[in-house]
């Protein structure tokens, strides 16, 4: 039995997600660090520098990867749409041992779907409250007022804490239910039998 390689990722995916990994570990790492400046000796004034930088390649990779799955119309592979509500059953089966087999749900399952989802709606908020903080002179008789900079930074820091709890589980998830696709990330291929 011979084995063919399948693209499954293509190199522009590649690129965005290794890429939105770095940046949102870099940001994360920062903005802990700039929430409590207590736990490393690093001057906060180049950790804030460090943070503002990431910050704008955030903005523009997100940009751009949300360009690419528009212009490509591959947005329903990774955007949690009204028919994944039908598949979640099939897929908490599997994952909770009471289905011996993975249904095949295509490149992404319902559940990575949901997560990529959540990721993308909480980008953009944090997108927004990270922009009117860092223009905050611009909107000071606005934002200052209504005592709301406390609340964007409260939305800031707990968008954070569920970036930085679920992305263990998606890294958990992916490495547990189908290894070759996480290979399928650094060489964009996966094998398969020849039918």
């Amino acid at each position: 039995m011979s084995l063919e390689k399948k693209l499954v990722q293509p190199l522009p995916v590649r690129i965005f997600h290794w890429l939105t990994a770095t940046i949102v570990f870099t940001l994360v790492l920062t903005g802990l660090y700039i929430n409590n400046p207590t736990f490393l000796d690093l001057p906060l004034w180049w950790v804030r520098k460090v943070h503002f930088y990431f910050s704008f390649l955030f903005i523009a990779n997100f940009t751009l990867y949300t360009y690419y799955y528009a212009i490509t119309r591959k947005y329903p592979e990774v955007l949690f749409m009204p028919g994944d509500i039908k598949k979640m059953p099939r897929l908490l089966a599997f994952e909770f041992f009471l289905e011996n087999t993975q249904p095949n749900f295509g490149r992404y399952n319902p559940g990575q779907k949901l997560l990529f989802t959540a990721w993308f709606l909480l980008a953009l908020v944090l997108i927004c409250d990270g922009l009117v903080l860092y223009f905050i002179n611009l909107a000071q008789n606005i934002f200052y007022p209504l005592a709301l900079v406390n609340t964007l930074r409260m939305i800031i820091y707990f968008g954070t804490v569920f970036f930085a709890i679920s992305i263990p589980v998606h890294i958990y998830l992916a490495v547990t239910s189908d290894p070759a696709k996480v290979q399928a990330m650094v060489t964009g291929y996966i094998e398969q039998n020849k039918p």
